[in-house]
């Protein structure tokens, strides 16, 4: 789930998208310390096109992100692809 979500969040940068990239990462930061990866340094690897993004909404999100659930990052994730959870 994981190496997903840091996925999106590197695809959310990429469409400039800084909100969902920002919360996408937040999560994953704050899960990482829990999950039972194996090689948890790929995720940073799969980051790093976005490792330098200093935009103070972006650092916002990040922080946002690590206070969310994995449901609300779900939900960022499916807003990328302009898709919609609900009717």
């Amino acid at each position: 789930m994981l190496r997903m979500l840091t996925g999106l969040a590197v695809v959310a940068a990429r469409q400039s998208d800084l909100d969902a990239a920002g919360r996408l990462w937040g999560l994953v930061l704050e899960e990482l310390p829990r999950a039972a990866l194996q090689r948890p340094e790929v995720l940073y690897e799969l980051a790093a096109p976005k490792a330098d993004l200093t935009d103070d909404g972006f650092l916002a999100a990040v922080e946002a992100g690590r206070s969310s659930t994995i449901e609300e990052a779900v939900a960022v994730a499916l807003a990328l692809g302009g898709f919609c959870a609900g009717p």
